[in-house]
């Protein structure tokens, strides 16, 4: 899958012209109802006044364009508008002569090179637009709504994102919901999705609310919305939540959003964010820990709510469900969007009913107080409709946790060399490495099998202790903590865990990224990353050595191995994650 990433080489191949579109066929319906005859006739009313109020500033840059640039002041340009019909745009040009003679069709991007001096600042205040007023008038587009794309980039990224032909089921606008809350620093999959918000939530005040950011933009030359963004979890250390944050994080440094991470617990992940992210402002609140305690909390939500009120964030992000509760507590009255990650609720199937019946409480006391739920498996977003958690008055959406390939090449087949298997995971009491060094002994000796154990914590020692006592000394190998899990996966045959609850294991999905095969327990959303490449498998030592053997023996492993990578590229990769997230912002805010 290719994708965009502005600020950056733009990955945009170039397609031949043609007019044989298959996007075309992907639109689906148009959109009907009064509320497009109420939009039309304010179209027309202020297209008109603004068509008036604007021709003094267009003939002033008219004149700018001609006198700093070589070519004319105004160009058309062939777009796609409702249902796929093709109009020409009216733009004050911004580009020098012949900018696209070369490369063809491209994505536009921040710092654009083909961009003249007076053409950026047209972009950047939205100048360059206000002759497309009279396309308001003639009906080609109206005052708000997806942005017209050219036929050929609408071809390309239609075969990229199977929604992005859903824009064009309502006029394109001169504005959009996209560049208001995106601008030019967004992918072309985040932009279908705001996009297609927008088509599914717009009216007349909706308008309103764009046109008066549109403005705003227009005078004070900000570009696209700004956000102040809190980010609050429990421990600053590494895992698969914490690699999952530092991503986001890193994401909304580069677009220019204004970061501060709250933790109860330094570690790794404030540490890669202190050495690469400076411009983040890092708040350590030593309560903030995730076993419960009534004056640890208290003081935990006093001084997380003294630190709210000064940097009046506009969206303060949970993870964990320690910092989930504490966070909303501290948010309660402030104006602000709570949006809570929930990585595995507190309780799934797996931890003690007692934990269950008291997490299933505090979850439905601190619903009024969230925004939106962003779950990062199915099984999770399930498990919270049916508890009554996720409703239509707070709503939430599944995000899958995204990952970066470590290119590399895909391992040979070693027939000669052991069958090599790795377990990435935090040695405690939810992980069950006990379980699967019990299975390691009812592995057939003619099996050559190696099991990488990557990962430190509390119950390493018992399972030194356990691999002694049961003799597979020779089918262990303790790694300890990793800086890359991947690098190991290339060097592996399969990955495992075996766990007795999951939300979605980063783990696992940085091993599909590699294309191994995976065994395991069948909790939580560990199903939604098996599909024809693996095996899940119960907590019972001789059922999980027979899974073992099987993959060992299974003649299909190269299938298994692409069917891993497909799953992957499909539903995994990090720049999916991260638009759907900036998405989920907009809605928020909305």
């Amino acid at each position: 899958m290719k994708q965009v990433e502005i600020n950056e080489t733009v990955k945009v191949g170039h397609i031949q012209p043609q007019t044989n579109y298959q996007f075309l066929t992907m639109i689906g319906r148009p959109v009907t109802g009064w509320k497009l005859v109420v939009k039309r006739v304010f179209d027309l009313i202020v297209g008109l006044v603004g068509t008036v109020l604007s021709s003094p500033i267009v003939l002033i840059f008219a004149i700018l364009v001609k006198l700093t640039s070589k070519g004319p002041a105004f160009y058309k340009q062939e777009r796609v508008g409702l249902m796929g019909k093709s109009f020409n745009v009216i733009k004050l040009r911004s580009m020098y002569q012949n900018a696209e003679a070369r490369t063809g069709a491209v994505w536009a991007q921040k710092n654009d090179p083909r961009i003249t001096p007076v053409g950026r600042f047209m972009r950047k205040t939205r100048v360059d637009e206000l002759p497309q007023f009279w396309n308001v008038l003639k009906g080609d587009m109206s005052l708000v709504g997806p942005r017209p794309e050219r036929p050929v980039l609408t071809e390309e990224f239609s075969q990229q994102f199977a929604d992005f032909p859903k824009r064009l089921r309502i006029i394109p606008g001169i504005t959009g919901y996209a560049q208001i809350n995106g601008g030019y620093d967004i992918t072309p999959d985040a932009k279908c999705k705001l996009d297609n918000y927008y088509i599914e939530h717009f009216s007349v005040w909706f308008d309103i609310k764009m046109l008066l950011g549109t403005v705003k933009i227009v005078f004070t030359g900000d570009g696209a919305r700004k956000m102040k963004i809190v980010y609050a979890i429990t421990q600053a250390t590494w895992g698969g939540a914490q690699a999952h944050l530092y991503s986001l994080i890193e994401r909304q440094v580069k677009i220019g959003n204004t970061v501060t991470l709250i933790s109860g617990i330094e570690g790794r992940l404030s540490e890669q964010i202190k050495k690469n992210l400076p411009q983040v402002k890092l708040v350590i609140i030593s309560n903030l820990v995730r076993q419960v305690s009534l004056i640890n909390d208290f003081k935990a939500i006093r001084a997380l709510r003294k630190l709210l009120k000064g940097l009046k964030p506009d969206i303060l992000h949970l993870h964990s469900s320690k910092a989930g509760m504490v966070g909303r507590l501290a948010a309660l009255g402030l104006s602000m969007k709570v949006v809570f990650t929930v990585h595995g609720w507190g309780f799934t199937p797996g931890v003690s009913k007692k934990q269950q019946l008291l997490i299933k409480l505090v979850e439905k006391t601190l619903r009024p107080l969230t925004t939106y739920y962003i779950c990062v498996s199915r099984f999770d977003y399930q498990l919270g409709v049916e508890n009554g958690i996720i409703n239509e008055s707070h709503p939430g959406v599944v995000i899958y946790n995204g990952v970066r390939e470590v290119r590399c090449t895909v391992h040979n087949e070693r027939s000669e060399k052991p069958f090599v298997l790795t377990m990435a995971a935090r040695f405690n009491s939810q992980k069950r490495q006990d379980l699967l060094i019990q299975a390691l002994a009812y592995i057939p000796d003619d099996l050559p099998l190696i099991c990488n154990f990557l990962g430190n914590g509390p119950l390493l020692p018992n399972c030194q202790q356990l691999t002694q006592k049961l003799q597979v000394d020779d089918k262990v190998n303790f790694v300890g903590s990793v800086d890359n899990v991947q690098k190991y996966y290339q060097q592996s045959d399969g990955a495992i865990l075996i766990s007795d609850y999951e939300g979605l294991p980063i783990s696992l999905v940085e091993a599909l990224a590699q294309h191994l095969p995976i065994i395991a327990s069948n909790v939580g959303g560990n199903e939604e990353l098996i599909h024809n490449n693996g095996f899940l498998v119960e907590n019972d030592p001789h059922k999980i050595a027979d899974k073992i053997v099987q993959l060992y023996r299974a003649r299909d492993k190269k299938r298994m191995e692409d069917n891993s990578y497909k799953l992957f590229q499909r539903y995994f990769m990090v720049e999916d994650m991260l638009a759907q997230t900036q998405a989920c912002y907009a809605r928020c805010l909305a």
